[in-house]
């Protein structure tokens, strides 16, 4: 783990950082044996999950719209305009 961390470093992907929110420590994560074994990088957001507001808007879904619409006949202006 130690070679991958200071090659991100060197790379400039990874930076040491003071911010608390911001500090996400890569953690060494063993796989498993059905994908090789070894270890693997991870990187621990659960304390900035934990502080980010949920979205409380609720989204549409296009498939659900797009049901309704084929499901009722509207007039356009074409439509209703010609003779």
């Amino acid at each position: 783990m130690d070679t991958i961390v200071k090659e991100l470093s060197a790379l400039g992907i990874i930076h040491e950082e003071a911010n608390p929110i911001t500090n996400s420590p890569i953690q060494a994560v063993k796989k498993p044996e059905s994908a090789g074994g070894g270890w693997r990088p991870v990187i621990n957001f659960k304390a900035l999950n934990r502080r980010t507001v949920a979205n409380r808007a609720s989204l549409i879904n296009p498939q659900g719209t797009l049901k309704t619409l084929r499901s009722n006949r509207a007039l356009t202006w074409l439509m209703a305009s010609s003779p």
